[in-house]
């Protein structure tokens, strides 16, 4: 009887694993803290990797992000994974800048106007997945993150009406249904090829409502990767909303609603994109206000079990016009000095690793208080204001009075009876035993 039932067990395993993928468990693995990167663009957009690795490395993220195309990926080797086009993201990848987050995008289909990326019908899904389970069999040295298409979405909706306050014509090349039904088999081949591929699917970017995702995962989104991929941005919203307390609020609205699809186990989150550029258009945000927002999100970020990762986008920026948006993304600008943002993404990640993430600690109104400990177990504590020109008042109790309190990426300052507290985060290091309840934090106003 022993017998019978453990072969009956493995033959019900055996089937369950042919019948649907297995998510790849990444829990245990460390919080992704990552960039955006253009080594596969144009050299116009200045990704040249003997300038970048050291940028990389002083910002000390863990990954990179960048796009493959099936129609540049030709004659892949060991010492050219991506192919022997793509020359500049070969040496990013060969000589492991970071974990690399592979976009995968299909091959033109058609001429001229007829042309279109979007596979259609089952033959060139197949023929798809087969361009992804080469790059991943290639590229399995380097351990990267397989995300399926870019943004698919954003293509979906063609001529919106009236500033698009109305919804446009629907293109059905990019319809949620067909994503999915492309991702389905992308993912399952993929986890037959290499079970322990971590593949991400959705990577998507701006949808009002979240309707295009509400109807791919009524069609089963969630069951065509291991993580689903998003985008985040609020740079053109009202001033008052371009604000990272904004970001976590809409980060939480999308995870709610893949929630209400797909109940409490849905895969984990993604964010494969935020950020802010700095161009002087209408949309462009001032250097210290990026930055504080980039410190913000990160650190709020990795104390979130259901988010894996995030990648700033970008590492540099892409262009030399100030009033270009697309070229002014970069944590550096394009002369890879770093701007602000830089160092206060830098000084993030670094308290985040520090605390493990941390906790949040309820507090005053419009102030964060994120708590954690060093790695000799003293306390860690950081204050930040989350409405913009904003600053609150950190009174301090009698015993803690020789307590120095530092914003990131400024001189220490010594604590009196009180500190200010504003959008960049302000860090303290009491003692050990110190309580918080003694602390005092005064609700935000503004200054």
């Amino acid at each position: 009887m022993r017998l019978i039932l453990a072969s009956a067990v493995l033959l019900c395993g055996l089937l369950g694993s042919a019948s649907a993928p297995v998510r790849a468990q990444e829990r245990a693995a460390p919080f992704l803290f990552g960039v955006g990167a253009h080594f596969a663009f144009p050299l116009t957009r200045g990704y040249v990797p003997r300038d970048m690795a050291p940028l990389l490395k002083d910002l000390g993220v863990d990954s990179f992000r960048d796009d493959v195309d099936a129609d540049a990926f030709t004659h892949p080797s060991a010492y050219r994974p991506i192919g022997s086009t793509l020359d500049r993201l070969n040496a990013a990848v060969y000589r492991r800048f970071g974990r690399p987050v592979l976009i995968l995008r299909g091959p033109v289909i058609g001429e001229g106007a007829s042309a279109r990326q979007a596979p259609r019908d089952a033959a060139e899904r197949e023929a798809f997945a087969d361009f992804a389970a080469d790059l991943e069999h290639h590229t399995r040295p380097y351990a990267p993150l397989l995300e399926i298409w870019n943004e698919w979405n954003m293509q979906w909706r063609e001529n919106p009406h009236l500033l698009g306050l109305l919804a446009g014509n629907e293109n059905p090349d990019y319809s949620p249904e067909n994503y999915v039904a492309m991702a389905r088999v992308v993912f399952d081949r993929l986890k037959r090829e290499n079970p322990g591929a971590l593949v991400l699917t959705g990577s998507i970017g701006d949808d009002p409502d979240w309707v295009w995702t509400r109807r791919a995962l009524d069609a089963g989104l969630a069951e065509t990767g291991d993580g689903i991929s998003v985008h985040f941005y609020n740079h053109c919203q009202a001033p008052e909303q371009r604000t990272a307390e904004n970001l976590v609020a809409r980060t939480e609205d999308f995870r709610r609603t893949v929630e209400e699809k797909a109940g409490p186990d849905a895969p984990p989150l993604y964010v494969t994109e935020f950020g802010w550029p700095n161009d002087n258009g209408a949309c462009g945000i001032d250097l210290r206000r990026a930055a504080t927002n980039v410190a913000q999100y990160a650190l709020w970020s990795a104390t979130v079990d259901w988010i894996r990762g995030v990648w700033v986008y970008e590492l540099r920026n892409s262009g030399k016009r100030p009033e270009d948006r697309e070229d002014n993304f970069g944590l550096h600008d394009y002369a890879n000095r770093p701007k602000p943002a830089a160092c206060a993404y830098r000084e993030a990640i670094a308290l985040s690793r520090e605390i493990g993430g941390g906790r949040f600690r309820e507090t005053a109104e419009g102030v964060r208080w994120l708590e954690g400990e060093d790695a000799e177990g003293r306390p860690v504590w950081a204050f930040w204001t989350t409405a913009a020109d904003t600053a609150s008042r950190l009174d301090l109790p009698d015993n803690l009075s020789g307590v120095t309190g530092r914003e990131l990426c400024a001189e220490g300052n010594p604590a009196g009876e009180d500190l200010v507290i504003g959008a960049m985060p302000l860090v303290l290091r009491p003692p050990a035993g110190s309580d918080p309840a003694a602390v005092v934090v005064a609700p935000a106003a503004a200054p």
